[in-house]
């Protein structure tokens, strides 16, 4: 390392000044010292001090001649400053004061200015230079009317002006930059400022002059008493004579005037008169004392310095980036290169390079704000490019390594090698460009390629060379530190203090990397420092074995430990390797990387000695320990981390531990993790971790939590962001700092910090529905993946371009017929990536057709628009059997041949007059020569449109409009609904919320009024005000025994209302509905018009079907409303049916979707055929719209409306199985009350099933405000913590004996902390409502409403359906005793041993069950009750479609299997079985 100490030295008089230095301050471009000398009779030694340091406050010591302060009134104002920003908005103040109104120096984009309530100088031009503005001002005991004198840079400006007001004249707080809180703010530096109180005599005012001048480089005016005179305030003796000789003695000890004491001696060559010498010392360690002494001679004699100085050497911190290359070449070869020379990768997003062309329009102001592409980076010690996109292609390979990829950005760019964009507007020569940090209303200037200020000609002059940025290559010098913000000190005068070496035109060698200095690197780093990280790279590794990860229990890893250094570079390096990871074998340790390309290393007792090294910022040192084991145990107290003890040393003396030493950490218990010190604070606590398990609830309101659950032990865990997708009931590996709050052990993780276990290698196919498309049907492309890591990202490309996208699917139709090339690119989060390709063939049909059902049913929605503006008006268009728009509808309906269709705008009539005379006098009846269709399934239910609330809804001022129904309609049942079906619909199931509340869905979007800011619905409306404008409806329907729930709505237009947009908002939320009722998560709120609550379980199959007039980027809709349920994960979206007629017809001005997904006349896709995700499979579907030049042309007309305003929709289904849960749900334990609190904090963080629960002295809270509610089972009370998304009120009082699950958390203040447990149902579907009476005698009430309930015991016996199943087992089944069904009854399962399957009743609802398996081997024989192993869902057996349609966790029923005793049957001979079942 070679530093350098400068200062100049200048008669006084006679004499020579001696420089002592003021302070050691630290000096970025290196340290000089140096010897100043004149011709002398008396030889003296001359030590000088440091080169200017600014923004270092220091401590002046005065000569004793100097005059005394006068402090009897007034003052002195002294500052050093300069505007660095442009000539915009951010130039007014510097130097001000936060209250009174005074200003030194800057003001309004001048200099010169001094205000102090009245202007004393108003001023001159804007610039950018250094300036030292002095005040000298009178005080009152001076004069009645203070005076002041104004100088600048020693040049008296001002005389004895009285401008400034004499109340005001001196500042109150002083500001820097701005004026009062945040005004006329600047871009601006500030050197030094001093203020003394009084005013300063002129000797004083000199000194300080002439001191503050040599140290910032200012030049005082002709005549000033210091100009060029050096620093006044160091020490002065008076010498004189001829020439001398000098050396410098220096070393890390004071030698004083011994020679022979000094370490070092430094001979300067010849001799030196009066001036500056200089000597370089290298081999300076960072943070050591040195001293110094310098000695002179000539022929009078010698002498010694008057004292020894000392210094420590620093070094800057290379914190900023800077430009490294720039080329000016012929055509259009030109680039920007910036390096970073930091420590880490810089994020580009808060930077920008700013430019001017040649003569800029205001001198000094950028002209345009150039910034980097989102997420554009630069690596640590890397380079980013900005180049012409029509550069050479010598230039474009040095950023990329397949020119067909190059793009507009590295980020576009699969084959970058480095990171880079293009920007059209490179210099010419002319143009100025500077790298920046900020905003463009506040930015600081890093570095600069030219300036701002003029126009330079044909380009700017470069280290000597004119015109140096014109046809020219510009590389900055290895040795440059940083930036620069001033051109004209980095551009220099020569190839000496110019900051580039200039190479001609076309010399692009250097681009692409940059070779730098970094005096860092050559000098020792201090003992015990540098970073080390440790990476598994272990063959065959898990994916989750990442960074410092292992198994446990595993022979044979390999370990990576990567060492650099923070500081100088590491000589010596010592790994301790920890017994717990078993002794070192062959091949052992390994040296790799450019820090040990000379090491040497040894292995003695566990401990590896690295010697030899040169391991630094830029070079780092890779050692590689192979062979070694993890112990199978966790060793006690270890919670599976072991630390490998590692030290360092710069100069190779002192080996000392580094601060943080690596970890290899193994995966620990659960269990582990939760043992604490007794007072609830884990033992672990503060410790990083790795464990595993199953993720039994996951993401709050804020989807940043969850808990894991392994082996019975919980834990929670937490971070700061969103989780990028659910973890539930997934088995992962987590990594997280153990801590606790409130007495809660969790883990802190990132978002990053969970892996699932198993993870199959990424795989994606290419899905193409139907499999021949033509040009009357559309298409669509789905990805379909398998392993890797999610979330993917999909790129699709069809036709060589012809289509794009990044969504999962590719949907679309294609007018023309062909052959077609698709190709897909799928990436998971880990960068992982997998390409398939097909092709596939368009058909071209002669007409417009639709084709033949392809799979296990046809489904179609259709807004018929069979409404009339009167009650019975449609009923009597349809009597006579001639209605030509009920035609047309039957015709579409024939054409496509639905198996179920759900019409809309069906006017409803309680007889149902209409629905039977359009299916017998239309669709019965052959339209244009096609097939009738028969339905002979039929719903349709009462609509609120029409029905009157008596309130003021719309808020018009009466009571009695239209809109004032509970939906909006000239009378009831205007705008209806019907639902068609070739197969039974099971009626007793069906499930209708016409009555459901809007006010009682969470978050509800109910309106406000625009003006007033108030409810728009006052509080006896909010408690009628229905959220259905016609109705829901859940209508499942047996299709070849499975059944399928079609949901069936028509929301409100989300039009017709004002600013307050009540109906876009009621729109949104009756669509919300939706997505909610098929989430079992947020299911809870719903009830039907029976009561019953909640939404569809799990594994059930499922259609919503309907016009939801809302489109998803077009027309009126709320934002979001129809992605709720498309991108809901419980809907299969990913078919979009389409049709050639709406792609003929057009988008409106300003359209955005593809009008090939319109449904409808008025451009919009609003009626929907959305799936379940699982359970069924979509072959094919269309919208029916055929073209204008069609034969069917006549179905689809608009102006006058030959069938419909609408579209029919249709798709093909299939229902197939259940997709298996890749891991299962985490089992609650069942515990008691008393179990949980004899030892909760084992159980803290796990699922718990409570039963038999009663509420204990509280009630359902009707406003649905309760947050807890105590508990009791009857062995102990325990608190509960409401569910967000459950709304409990008396009408749904849980009753007698109901059950709970949740997780055990923990809420406690105080420590010791081992109160305040309670439990935390995850959501609504963890309550199970109990019995408010008697469960057997309810049923009866239920099911047989003309039987006694109190006689119970004989309506058991009964068998009112005459299905030989008595009402007992009926009972236990969940079957219906009124319809004869025994599909229900047991069976038998032989699969890998004998089991009986059983559906029944839960032992929490009716715990006076008894079930006993007799057996026998003979008929003739007596039954003998058998041993058997019950075993339910924790066994694995399916509890998929049970009797009441919930799901496990919340129903009455579950399925299990009963497994005979095998030792007491003999496999050999036949035996015959019954179950026998006991009811209390």
């Amino acid at each position: 390392m070679c530093l350098r100490l400068r200062c100049a030295a200048v008669n006084v008089g006679s004499g020579v000044i001696v420089q002592a230095p003021c302070d050691n301050g630290v000096v970025s471009e290196g340290l000089w010292i140096a010897i100043a000398v004149i011709a002398v009779l008396l030889v003296a030694a001359l030590v000088v001090g440091l080169l200017r340091y600014r923004k270092r406050r220091i401590s002046l010591a005065r000569p004793d001649t100097a005059t005394p302060v006068d402090r009897s009134g007034g003052y002195t104002a002294i500052g050093i400053s300069r505007y660095s920003g442009a000539n915009n908005g951010q130039s007014a103040r510097v130097i001000s004061s936060y209250g009174s109104n005074w200003l030194l120096g800057h003001h309004g984009r001048m200099t010169e200015r001094f205000f102090f309530d009245g202007w004393v100088s108003t001023g001159t031009g804007w610039d950018t230079n250094w300036r030292m503005f002095e005040a000298v001002h009178q005080g009152r005991n001076h004069a009645v009317d203070p005076a002041c004198d104004i100088y600048v840079t020693g040049e008296q400006k001002v005389s004895a002006s009285t401008a400034s007001n004499n109340d005001w004249f001196m500042p109150s707080r002083l500001a820097f930059g701005a004026w009062g809180e945040n005004g006329e703010n600047s871009k601006c530096q500030v050197a030094e400022f001093m203020m003394f109180n009084g005013m300063l005599s002129d000797p004083d005012r000199h000194l300080l002059e002439g001191y503050l001048a040599n140290k910032y480089g200012l030049t005082l005016p002709t005549g000033h008493p210091y100009k060029d005179a050096g620093n006044p305030l160091d020490s002065t003796i008076v010498i004189g004579g001829e020439d001398a000789t000098v050396k410098l003695y220096w070393g890390d000890e004071d030698g004083g005037t011994d020679v022979n004491a000094w370490d070092n001696v430094e001979t300067l060559a010849g001799t030196h008169p009066q001036g500056i010498v200089g000597v370089d010392l290298t081999g300076l360690i960072k943070g050591e004392t040195y001293y110094y002494r310098a000695f002179a001679a000539n022929g009078a004699g010698d002498a010694w310095a008057p004292s020894t100085k000392f210094f420590n050497p620093e070094h800057q911190v290379l914190n900023q980036l800077f430009f490294s290359e720039y080329a000016e070449g012929s055509f259009y070869n030109k680039y920007l290169e910036i390096y970073n020379p930091t420590g880490s990768q810089v994020d580009l997003s808060g930077y920008a390079y700013p430019s001017v062309t040649n003569a800029p329009d205001t001198p000094g102001v950028h002209e345009k704000w150039n910034t980097f592409p989102a997420g554009a980076t630069i690596d640590a010690g890397g380079v980013y490019i900005i180049l012409h996109g029509s550069s050479d292609d010598q230039i474009k390979l040095k950023a990329t390594s397949d020119l067909s990829t190059f793009a507009s950005s590295s980020q576009d760019d699969p084959n970058s090698i480095l990171p880079y964009h293009t920007h059209g507007s490179l210099s010419s020569g002319d143009d100025g460009f500077k790298l920046v940090k900020g905003t463009e209303a506040d930015h600081e200037v890093l570095d600069s390629i030219g300036d701002f200020q003029g126009d330079p000609g044909s380009g700017w002059p470069v280290a000597g060379v004119n015109n140096g940025t014109k046809d020219h290559t510009l590389v900055r010098k290895p040795g440059q530190n940083g930036g620069e913000p001033d051109w004209s000190v980095s551009a220099g005068t020569d190839t000496e203090d110019s900051s580039w070496i200039v190479h001609p035109k076309n010399f692009w060698d250097d681009l692409g990397k940059h070779t730098f200095d970094n005096p860092v690197d050559n000098q020792p780093g201090p003992d015990g420092s540098g970073v080390v990280e440790v990476s598994n790279l272990t063959a065959g590794r898990a994916h989750w074995e990442e960074g410092p990860v292992f198994r446990s229990g595993v022979s044979g890893l390999t370990a990576q430990m990567t060492f650099s250094a923070t500081a100088g570079y590491l000589s010596t390096i010592r790994v301790k390797w920890p017994a717990s990871l078993g002794t070192l074998t062959e091949p052992g340790p390994e040296l790799s990387g450019e820090g040990f390309a000379d090491a040497s290393l040894s292995l003695e007792a566990g401990t590896i000695l690295i010697t030899g090294c040169r391991v630094s910022s830029a070079a780092s040192g890779i050692l590689t320990v192979s062979g070694f084991s993890t112990p199978a145990e966790v060793p006690a107290g270890s919670f599976g981390n072991h630390l490998i003890l590692t030290g360092s040393s710069g100069d190779g003396n002192e080996i000392k531990d580094l601060e943080t030493s690596p970890v290899i950490r193994v995966p620990v218990p659960v269990s582990t993790l939760r043992q604490n010190n007794g007072e609830g604070i884990p033992l672990a606590d503060g410790l990083e971790v790795v464990t595993s398990g199953t993720v039994s609830a996951f993401a709050n309101l804020n989807g940043n939590e969850g808990f894991l659950e392994q082996d019975g032990s919980g834990i929670q865990f937490v971070s700061g962001d969103a989780f990028a997708r659910s973890w539930i009931n997934e088995k992962v590996y987590i990594r997280g700092r153990v801590s606790h709050s409130r007495g809660m052990t969790r883990l802190a993780v990132n978002r990053d910090s969970v892996a699932p276990q198993e993870v199959d290698a990424l795989n994606a196919g290419i899905l193409l529905r139907p499999t021949t498309p033509t040009t009357s049907q559309g298409f669509s492309l789905s990805a379909t993946v398998t392993g890797g890591f999610p979330p993917y990202t999909y790129k699709w490309n069809l036709g060589d371009g012809l289509q794009l996208s990044e969504t999962r699917s590719l949907n679309g139709i294609l007018t023309t017929a062909g052959n077609y090339d698709v190709s897909l690119v799928v990436e998971d989060s880990k960068g992982g990536k997998f390409s398939p390709e097909t092709t596939f063939t368009v058909n071209s049909p002669d007409e417009y057709t639709v084709p033949a059902r392809s799979g296990d049913l046809r489904v179609s929605t259709f807004n018929v628009y069979l409404n009339r503006p009167e009650s019975g008006k449609l009923i009597s268009d349809l009597t006579p059997g001639t209605s030509a728009q009920a035609a047309a509808v039957a015709e579409v309906i024939q054409r496509v041949n639905p198996d179920i269709v759900l019409l809309n705008e069906f006017d409803y009539d309680a007889e149902g007059q209409g629905i039977n005379l359009f299916k017998t006098k239309y669709l019965a009846v052959s339209q244009n020569g096609n097939p009738a269709v028969d339905y002979p399934h039929v719903y349709h239910a009462p609509s609120n449109t029409g029905i009157p609330s008596g309130l003021d809804l719309d808020n018009d001022g009466r009571t009695d409009g239209n809109g004032d129904s509970f939906g909006y309609g000239a009378f009831p049942g205007q705008y209806g609904m019907v639902l068609l079906s070739k197969y039974p619909i099971r009626t007793d199931d069906i499930r209708t919320f016409q009555n459901f509340l809007w006010k009682d869905m969470p978050g509800a979007l109910l309106p406000t009024d625009s003006d007033s800011g108030e409810a728009w619905f006052t509080e006896a409306e909010l408690q009628v005000a229905r959220l259905s404008s016609k109705s829901h409806w859940d209508v499942p329907v047996e299709i070849e025994g499975k059944v399928v729930h079609f949901l069936c709505s028509h929301p409100t237009p989300p039009v017709f209302d004002g600013p307050e947009d009540r109906n876009g908002k009621r729109n949104h939320d009756e669509i919300r509905f939706w997505a909610d009722y098929v989430d079992p998560a947020k299911s809870a709120y719903i009830y039907d018009d029976k009561g019953k609550k909640g939404g569809l379980a799990r594994d059930t199959r499922f259609v919503l079907l309907g016009d939801q007039n809302a489109d998803p980027v077009d027309l009126d809709s709320v934002d979001g409303a129809i992605q709720q349920v498309l991108d809901s994960p419980f809907y299969d979206s990913t078919f979009i049916p389409a049709s050639p007629g709406g792609k003929e017809f057009g988008k409106s001005d300003g359209g955005k979707g593809d009008p090939a997904f319109y449904t409808a006349s008025f451009r919009g896709r609003v009626d929907y055929v959305l799936p379940s995700s699982d359970g069924l499979i979509i072959h094919q579907g269309a919208v029916f719209w055929p073209t204008t030049g069609s034969n069917l042309n006549h179905l689809t007309k608009n102006d006058p409306v030959s069938s419909s305003d609408h579209r029919l929709v249709w798709l093909d289904l299939s229902l197939r199985d259940f997709a298996p849960s890749s891991s299962g749900a985490v089992l609650p334990r069942q515990r008691t009350i008393e179990q949980i609190l004899q030892e909760p904090e084992a159980q803290e963080g796990s699922l718990i099933q409570l039963r038999g629960l009663n509420l204990q002295g509280m009630t359902w809270d009707d406003s649905a405000t309760l947050q807890t509610l105590v508990v009791t089972d009857g062995t102990g009370d325990l608190q509960v913590l409401k569910p967000d998304d459950a709304i409990f009120s008396s009408s749904t009082n849980p009753g007698n004996g109901f059950q709970l699950v949740g997780l055990l958390v923990q809420d406690d203040p105080d420590s010791p902390f081992d109160s305040g447990y309670l439990l935390r149902p995850r959501d609504g579907g963890d309550f199970s409502a109990g019995s408010p009476g008697s469960p057997v005698k309810d049923w009866i009430s239920e099911k047989l409403s003309a039987s006694d309930p109190e006689s119970w015991q004989a309506v058991m016996l009964e068998d009112p359906d005459h299905d030989s199943i008595q009402n007992a087992l009926e009972y236990v089944l969940g079957s219906n005793p009124l319809s004869a069904d025994n599909s229900f009854l047991p069976a038998i399962d032989d699969g890998d041993d004998f089991g009986i399957l059983l559906t029944r009743l839960k032992d929490s609802v009716d715990s006076g069950l008894k079930i006993e398996v007799l057996a026998k081997k003979k008929l003739a024989d007596s039954w003998e009750a058998i041993a058997f192993e019950t075993q339910s869902a924790q066994q694995g057996i399916s509890q998929e479609n049970l009797p009441d349609g919930n799901a496990f966790s919340a129903s009455s029923f579950e399925r299990v299997r009963l497994v005979p005793d095998p030792n007491q049957l003999s496999t050999s001979e036949r035996w015959f079985f019954s179950v026998q079942v006991t009811i209390d």
